[in-house]
């Protein structure tokens, strides 16, 4: 069961690496400089990603490509309380 987390634009120290579909280089997105939209935790949705690779040649491949993904939230009591299920 996924729920909204109403961020509109939710920037995160990770990044998140496919292989293009296109010509198979690696793509990398940073998610501390390029954020996720309105993410649903808990649930998969389609993130959109882009290719800019450039061959010995001087051909930039530009593909558009969407990967699944899954944002979890994990709350871990530290001191002082318990976390329970509502």
């Amino acid at each position: 069961m996924g729920y909204e987390l109403n961020i509109k634009r939710f920037y995160a120290p990770f990044v998140i690496a496919a292989d293009c579909p296109k010509c198979g280089s690696r793509v990398e997105q940073h998610c501390s400089d390029n954020y996720l939209s309105y993410p649903t935790a808990g649930e998969s949705f389609e993130h959109h990603m882009y290719c800019s690779y450039e061959d010995d040649a001087g051909e930039y491949c530009e593909e558009e490509f969407t990967v699944t993904i899954r944002l979890d939230v994990v709350l871990t009591a530290v001191e002082g309380c318990k976390v329970m299920p509502s």
